[in-house]
């Protein structure tokens, strides 16, 4: 548990919405007729005309595609680093999501407890550029993601 950790306002909203009693809980997919994963939820909160479905299946996407995960325009607007809420939880060298927490089984009040305690993994607060230097390439990492910037014979 972070200690003093404060949740931004996506996430505010998000736990409101995970213990309101107004989401049926479903597995393995964003939605499920008119069932939500706990991500799926970040998704309604989001935008609640982001739906999609064919006639031939009850799964729903978000944004036209995502079914299984957040969509990165969600992703960024909670801060989080991964599409699947990445947690600080670990068990026998493994690390813990979202996702997977609630497809076995935690509920919607226990999943809005771990965001709660700020043990969801963020976007970190400073993208300033760091420069990364090996014997054989530099690596130039800015905005989260990582370009090789020279090799080096």
């Amino acid at each position: 548990m972070k200690t003093n950790y404060v949740m931004n306002e996506a996430e505010k909203k998000l736990v409101d919405a995970l213990r309101s009693g107004m989401y049926k809980q479903v597995k393995n997919y964003l939605r499920v007729y008119d069932m939500y994963c706990c991500l799926g939820v970040a998704c309604d909160i989001f935008n609640k005309n982001g739906w999609f479905r064919s006639e031939e299946e009850s799964a729903f996407h978000f944004d036209d595609f995502e079914r299984t995960k957040l969509p990165e325009n969600v992703r960024q607007w909670l801060k989080w680093a991964t599409p699947v809420g990445h947690t600080e939880i670990f068990a026998a060298g493994d690390r813990f999501n979202l996702a997977q927490l609630n497809d076995d089984g935690l509920t919607f009040d226990q999943i809005a407890d771990i965001i709660e305690s700020g043990l969801i993994s963020h976007i970190p607060e400073d993208t300033t550029a760091l420069v990364i230097t090996s014997p054989s390439c530099n690596i130039e990492e800015k905005d989260d993601s990582l370009a090789l910037a020279e090799v080096v014979d």
